[in-house]
């Protein structure tokens, strides 16, 4: 195991959750970069929910995109949050691959066990 030093983040300069405390890093493991639209069709009053494709529902929807990263250790299968963004072109100006860069930059750029690999 290797001791994960600081290197969850939301890219936002907050942690709304705790980091796990240990990153169990592997040679063959792998990260997933995912992006998910939380569906919030029924509300025309949150900040951030915007017209986007939902893969779920195959058709667009109103809701909150999310580019998340994932590390996946394939020996025991286990799996950790690394990172997430909150997809809003309109405020930050970025897309999603711009989002999935500056996640995989802070992989190696923070105290991270995964810029040992």
């Amino acid at each position: 195991m290797v001791k994960c030093l600081g290197a969850l983040s939301n890219g936002r300069g907050t942690r709304p959750w705790v980091a796990p405390e240990y990153i169990e890093v592997d040679e063959n493991g792998y990260l997933v970069f995912d992006d998910t639209v939380l569906d919030k069709n029924p509300s025309h009053k949150i900040e951030l929910v915007r017209k986007q494709y939902s893969g779920n529902t195959h058709s667009v929807v109103r809701g909150i995109g999310v580019v998340n990263c994932i590390y996946v250790n394939s020996k025991t299968g286990k799996f950790w949050v690394i990172d997430y963004r909150i997809y809003a072109p309109e405020q930050d100006g970025k897309t999603k691959l711009d989002h999935v860069e500056d996640i995989l930059r802070n992989c190696f750029i923070r105290n991270s066990p995964l810029k040992e690999y």
